[in-house]
């Protein structure tokens, strides 16, 4: 289901989004690997998945997410990534077994970073409470290409803002995606 936009926003697919994205620079295979969330609680997953994706690594499917851990050669701590630090001495299964239930709640930001480390990313995990918006651009300039024609780096950004900020208040209130592009002059 769709919701409207506040009138600030621009939607992608409507004329004015097109004439925007079309003279952006755009993470063409990250665009073409996004994944819709299966289910209410994935946008975390699903925002995850589509940068493995883009890379050729990880499951296809989302309620898959969790095997990631269960085929790692040691966890990582995972529990710790809900507040439950001392979780993560139970043994594998168990904790498999409270992921795969825990999944359908949301994902914290701390766990999608140590999933994307097991598949062998560099994650960074940056804090809007510690970064100014200068900054914040900068990043997002860093995932493009600085002249046209050039490949795009591999570098992502996996943001998590508030709902209410573009007008959905019916949610939990957070949400998860990955950042495919970029028009400097729009900011």
């Amino acid at each position: 289901q769709r919701f409207a936009l506040p009138e600030e926003l621009v939607d992608f697919e409507s004329k004015q989004g097109q004439c925007i994205a079309a003279s952006a620079k755009v993470n063409r295979d990250l665009v073409r690997a996004l994944l819709r969330q299966e289910h209410p609680a994935f946008c975390a997953v699903a925002s995850a998945m589509t940068i493995a994706q883009t890379e050729g690594v990880g499951p296809a499917e989302q309620k898959r997410f969790v095997e990631i851990f269960r085929q790692a050669v040691a966890w990582p701590p995972v529990m710790a990534c809900y507040g439950l630090d001392a979780l993560d001495s139970l043994p594998g299964m168990l904790k498999y077994w409270l992921l795969s239930h825990l999944q359908y709640d949301g994902a914290p930001l701390a766990l999608l970073a140590e999933w994307l480390r097991l598949l062998g990313f560099d994650v960074q995990i940056k804090s809007a409470g510690n970064l100014d918006e200068d900054a914040f651009r900068a990043d997002v300039a860093s995932c493009f290409p600085s002249l046209d024609g050039d490949p795009c780096p591999r570098n992502y950004i996996l943001v998590n803002y508030s709902r209410s900020v573009v007008g959905q208040r019916m949610f939990s209130g957070g949400h998860y995606a990955p950042i495919g592009g970029f028009h400097q002059e729009e900011d």
